[in-house]
């Protein structure tokens, strides 16, 4: 069931939903004059950059305890171990945050496709509530970004591209649910959008951030530095395998995080001969070529990017071995430091060095791509 506080109206539905029905519910919120008027303020934020530079806009006086989420990820926090949390990259991908009021336990997930959101659902919410608890808590829910991929001159009439499908399916299954979400931010499509010159939409805001004391959210981007641990393994190997991997299950979210340890564990992902002969016929196609396969909106993307995507592949290509990544077959296990840093947990199947020395090169392929945009 949805709600928005203060208004006596809800929005609830049982069975199947008709794509019209589900259009008009989304319509009726967007246009809801409280969600109205918060998107409006969320809008007009400046947007920070998370760093662990001086330069940081989110520097404090002690080291940040933060989670970041990748892509196709979630991440259910605990306020008293962490301060932030949050993702970006998003593009057209939908992020999702439900807090529990109660408890103060938020949940993040960054949504690349409509088809994880009912199982994701549960995921977030399998820590966010006690199952057994009779306790019917009303759960705060921020819907944020994506965008409007029409042009201009149809984006008053007409929504289109990925967003507006996963926004869809976010509100059909929160309708459906049994529990009671109260929208508090619905920073998404037509409000999320911005125009080239020539008539063409991107997003305005590609990431934010929850800070865990408060639940309030901010616009934001991620520096390389916060996007820990193992950012190249999640956001990358592991991504990439798992998209190529008919074993694996594309109705779930991905979990690194877990919640009741403060800990990162990023499970085996195996390749095998065929995908890396893959990789190899990928470093033959063109800029655009891979901007195509990439984005979903690749006129919106840098050219240069291309240069990361080959970057990607020839990691597989370097290290056509899974077992050179994950030891013995092992997880990579990442436990939090005293200072708020992470370190690497499973010493002993620490990664070689020819590993680490091809992530350190893709960092800083891509600090270069960013530092041109």
């Amino acid at each position: 069931m949805i709600l928005v506080k203060g208004d006596d109206q809800t929005f609830t539905h049982y069975g199947e939903f008709s794509q019209p029905e589900v259009r008009e519910i989304l319509l009726s919120l967007i246009h809801h004059p409280r969600l109205e008027s918060i998107a409006s303020s969320y809008n007009s934020l400046w947007m920070g950059i998370m760093s662990l530079s001086r330069d940081s806009s989110f520097l404090v006086t002690r080291e940040i305890r933060c989670v970041y989420v990748g892509q196709k990820e979630y991440a259910t926090v605990d306020p008293s171990l962490v301060d932030v949390v949050g993702t970006d990259g998003q593009g057209t991908c939908v992020g999702l945050v439900i807090r529990n009021p109660r408890n103060g336990m938020i949940s993040v997930a960054h949504i690349d496709v409509r088809k994880v959101v009912e199982i994701g659902l549960t995921q977030m919410l399998s820590c966010l509530v006690d199952q057994d608890d009779e306790n019917d808590d009303v759960l705060d829910v921020h819907i944020i970004n994506g965008y409007n991929t029409a042009r201009r001159e149809d984006s008053d009439n007409k929504f289109s591209g990925l967003s507006f499908f996963i926004c869809l399916k976010i509100i059909e299954v929160l309708c459906k649910s049994t529990r009671r979400f109260n929208i508090q931010t619905l920073h998404i499509l037509n409000r999320n959008t911005i125009y080239d010159q020539d008539g063409n939409a991107s997003a305005k805001f590609n990431g934010f951030l929850v800070e865990t004391g408060t639940g309030s959210i901010f616009p934001t981007k991620f520096h390389e530095t916060t996007k820990c641990p193992d950012a190249f393994i999640r956001n990358s190997v592991r991504l990439k395998v798992a998209l190529n991997c008919p074993d694996w299950d594309g109705n779930r979210l991905l979990e690194t995080y877990d919640t009741r340890s403060d800990k990162f564990c990023i499970t085996p992902y195996a390749w095998d001969k065929s995908f890396v002969e893959y990789c190899e016929a990928y470093q033959k196609k063109s800029d655009r070529e891979i901007c195509n396969i990439l984005y979903t909106v690749p006129v919106n993307e840098n050219p240069s990017i291309a240069e990361f995507g080959r970057g990607k592949y020839a990691y597989f290509i370097k290290h056509p071995d899974w077992k050179e990544i994950f030891p013995g077959g092992q997880p990579r296990i990442f436990v939090r430091t005293v200072d708020g840093a992470w370190r690497r947990a499973n010493k002993h199947s620490q990664m070689s060095k020819r590993t680490a020395d091809d992530e350190v090169s893709m960092k800083s392929i891509m600090h270069k791509i960013l530092s041109n945009m």
